[in-house]
């Protein structure tokens, strides 16, 4: 594979964000991987890529050079088409690992004081959505699917892709460590509920909603009853070398 600099150009504004690789054939493919899956490291890149669309960006190829060249070339071309004023770049070296320690606390500096929100930190997925109490109150819904409802055809099918064997914990559940890990990580927490009050038409409706449904832990025909009772047995004969089956 070649290696050498390239640019990825927002055709509807002009703005440039510009790389080095060694693989430059494959490389558009990474980054329009993780554009695609809203995840890619450089945040300004993937909110213009949002918000145009994945029709007006090009991968375009500058030059071919050594790998030896790259550092030097790819700083050369964030200069010339200045990306950190008029791009995406967000650092404007190539190559951290090149500056001066002088140059290195200057940009030290510069962030002092400098924090993210933690919503913000959420949405670059830098932070789980169950870390810090401070996010139960600030959570919110990714605005893509705001004020909107899947499908009932889509719940279903996820519902059965994610039932019984399919389900990634079926027959582990989660070790003591896990659990304690997440009984120390909602201590404190206010549940969203604690204070509200429902109406009357909204405690009809939830009434309505679970007449006709059978609890899971009484229907043996459940998904959930079955891995539970698979599992009860199986642990009951690994730990007490119990023969037969649990009813």
């Amino acid at each position: 594979m070649k290696s050498g600099i390239y640019k990825i150009e927002n055709l509807e504004n002009g703005k440039v964000y510009v790389g080095s690789t060694t693989a430059l054939e494959r490389r558009w493919n990474e980054h329009i991987y993780n554009l695609r899956k809203n995840k890619h490291a450089n945040a300004h890149l993937q909110s213009s890529f949002n918000k145009y669309g994945e029709e007006k960006f090009k991968y375009i190829i500058i030059e071919t050079c050594d790998t030896k060249q790259l550092i030097e070339r790819e700083q050369y071309w964030m200069d010339e088409l200045n990306v950190i004023n008029k791009g995406y770049n967000i650092c404007p070296f190539a190559d951290l690992h090149l500056l001066t320690d002088e140059t290195k606390e200057k940009i030290s500096k510069a962030h002092l004081g400098k924090h993210t929100s933690i919503e913000t930190e959420w949405k670059k997925g830098h932070i789980p959505w169950s870390t810090g109490k401070k996010l139960w109150s600030l959570f919110k819904h990714p605005k893509g699917m705001l004020g909107k409802k899947q499908s009932k055809e889509f719940c279903e099918a996820q519902s059965k892709r994610m039932s019984g064997k399919n389900h990634p914990l079926y027959g582990i559940g989660h070790t003591e460590k896990t659990k304690l890990k997440m009984s120390n990580t909602r201590k404190g927490c206010i549940p969203w509920s604690k204070g509200k009050k429902f109406t009357k038409e909204h405690k009809e409706n939830m009434s309505l909603a679970m007449k006709g449904r059978i609890p899971w832990n009484k229907d043996k025909n459940h998904p959930s009853y079955k891995a539970y009772i698979e599992k009860v047995t199986r642990l009951g004969k690994e730990r007490n070398n119990f023969k037969g089956d649990i009813i």
